[in-house]
């Protein structure tokens, strides 16, 4: 779940002083620029809050660092600063406090000058605590909301009153809404939850999925209800608008690429293959045969009716009405627009015949969803483990006393041992309008064959360009996680939207809200708050970086998230969820969120 608050570390200019500077001559010599920025910053009075020791502009009293330092502003653009000297929007699209001015008719010349002018100080480190009791104001959301709106061009579509449209875009029968508060004719009956639902996820008031000329933006949480404030400001305008024709049928390319996805998402290839016409081999040595989804009518998905299929991927009944084995998901999250394009995805794939084994349920707990199964065809010869199966966590060959496993496996690899545990899975949109859970979670996974004290340790985060962790710091309590096992952590609070987090989460001694796209995760060995953007401890266990995040284990950081998306570690077979290259970006794709409750899993290791 993404936080509210929002704090002053990033503030640029003291509050209480609006002197004007005249504008600089935007083809003036550099020199000359630098000098007019000092100027312009000196009438500003910026050093009234941000000066700190000698009169040095590196913050003070939560007003935040401006020299070029990793601390202060050594990441931001000309842009960055001018967007906040005018509209109050940090670097990482966070609405400043209400203390920070917004100089909304300062010339390009006179932003551009003071840009130069900070760009031109010495750097100097110092990490400014931000101020707790700083918020945005209702006028500074409003403000900000104003930018969005105008830096994303919703008026190139929904005309420039944003009254929308009616004649239809281009080559298309989708007719742009009107965005104004009007009761009958605009969104004067809409939540801000609700436009913020249709900004972010593309899903209206009803539940309903938008045109796919709509786009969807990734805001962060100031940026959202920002841009929600605004369009509730606007004066009303009555204009009634044709409803849109998306063509969001089955032969639609659209749909059928959002079902794609869908189904890439939600790892059906895993247990189907990789062209979905099933598994014979069956999962896990038992006679559980993934079926062929192709639209083959004589052994797949042929003879099937579009509520039938959806109806087994929501509650698990087949065409016949027969309970389908445990080791299939319930996706019972998934809205009608998801559940219409993979049904229309799974009727454009080449029809495959393969006849698949019935399969035999009662060799499973089918007492709800387990995990990703593990591959077939794992064998004793030359010390692998005994088909790969793992009964009560315990494997049923290889092991002797004290945990490890005789030779290695095939391949130079054997099962990992020592401090093994990593983060295996993080969600951040908990709560939030078109979540899949109601609760924001990091998943841990002890890889090793070994149990693991982490009685102490702490999971620790930062925003994906801060360096402020002191304040989400949260404790595990006393806990040993046993060889191979998961534990889902849920960090922060609880939302109005989506499902419940699995029975069995555990909490930290403080909740942690992390933000749903992108943003920074240690797992550390003690509650000490880390240091800097990109902290180098020797408490650090494990570290991941997601989305625009600037800093991340290795060369790239995982990918970004979103409310129907979370940071998955990959693998597939024996291995599901144990790649560790220790590259962020190699190791975890974004996959629907499937916190992994069942058997444990204990990988392999060089």
């Amino acid at each position: 779940m993404r936080t509210v608050t929002v704090y002053v570390t990033v503030a640029l200019v003291s509050w209480g002083c609006g002197s004007t500077v005249k504008p600089v001559d935007g083809g003036v010599p550099l020199n000359d620029k630098v000098a007019a920025g000092q100027q312009a910053v000196k009438t500003r009075g910026c050093a009234q809050c941000h000066a700190g020791a000698n009169e040095v502009l590196s913050g003070n009293r939560g007003a935040s660092n401006l020299t070029p330092d990793a601390t202060g502003l050594s990441e931001w653009t000309e842009a960055d600063i001018s967007n906040a000297l005018r509209s109050g929007v940090s670097r990482e699209g966070e609405t400043l406090c209400e203390r920070m001015p917004r100089y909304t008719d300062m010339p390009d010349a006179e932003a551009s000058a003071i840009a130069a002018f900070l760009k031109s100080l010495a750097p100097v480190k110092n990490t400014v605590e931000p101020d707790a009791m700083c918020k945005p104001s209702d006028n500074n959301r409003i403000a900000h909301g104003a930018f969005l709106v105008k830096q994303l061009g919703c008026g190139n579509c929904h005309s420039a009153d944003l009254g929308g449209q009616t004649k239809p875009l281009p080559d298309t029968q989708v007719y742009a809404s009107n965005l104004t508060p009007d009761m009958a004719t605009g969104l004067g009956s809409w939540t801000p939850e609700q436009i913020i639902g249709a900004v972010r996820d593309g899903i209206d008031d009803e539940g309903e999925m938008l045109c796919d000329r709509m786009p969807r933006f990734e805001l962060t949480d100031d940026g959202a209800k920002g841009l929600a404030a605004f369009l509730k400001s606007l004066p009303p305008i009555a204009r009634e608008i044709p409803e849109s024709t998306c063509g969001n049928d089955s032969n639609n390319a659209a749909q059928v690429a959002a079902g794609k996805q869908l189904a890439t998402d939600l790892n059906c290839t895993r247990c189907h293959g990789a062209d979905l016409s099933g598994n014979a081999m069956g999962l896990r040595n038992k006679p559980i045969y993934p079926s062929n989804l192709t639209p083959d009518k004589g052994t797949g998905l042929g003879e099937w009716t579009d509520e039938q299929i959806i109806t087994a991927i929501r509650t698990g009944v087949d065409d016949e009405a027969e309970m389908l084995c445990s080791t299939m998901p319930r996706f019972t999250s998934l809205t009608d627009d998801n559940v219409k394009a993979i049904v229309a995805f799974l009727k454009s794939v080449p029809a495959v015949s393969k006849e698949i084994p019935a399969s035999t349920c009662e060799a499973v707990d089918d007492g709800g969803m387990v995990t990703p199964p593990f591959d077939a065809g794992m064998t004793e010869d030359a010390g692998t483990v005994d088909a790969g199966v793992f009964d009560a966590g315990v494997f049923d060959a290889g092991v002797v006393d004290g945990g490890t496993v005789t030779p290695p496996l095939d391949g130079g690899f054997s099962m990992c041992t020592g401090d093994n545990v990593v983060i295996s899975q993080i969600y951040g949109a908990g709560g939030n309008t078109g979540a899949v859970f109601s609760a924001d979670y990091v998943e841990l996974h002890n890889r090793s064959m070994q149990a693991v004290d982490v009685s102490g340790w702490a999971l620790q985060y930062a925003s994906s360009g801060g360096s402020g962790w002191s304040n989400n710091v949260g404790q595990l309590s006393v806990m040993v996680i046993q060889p191979g096992a998961y534990v889902l952590v849920a960090v922060g609070g609880h939302g109005a939207n989506g499902g419940p987090l699995p029975m069995g989460a555990v909490t930290l001694s403080r909740s942690i809200d992390i933000a749903s796209s992108s943003g920074k995760i240690a797992l550390t060995r003690d509650a000490t708050p880390l240091t800097g953007t990109c902290p180098q401890n020797t408490a650090i266990v494990d570290f991941v970086g997601y989305g625009s995040a600037n800093c991340s284990m290795g060369s790239a950081p995982a990918p970004q998230l979103s409310t129907k998306l979370a940071a998955v570690r990959m693998g597939s077979g024996a291995n599901t969820a144990c790649v560790q290259t220790q590259v962020n970006g190699n190791d975890f794709e974004a996959q629907l969120p499937q916190p992994h409750m069942g058997a444990p899993n204990i990988c392999l290791c060089p």
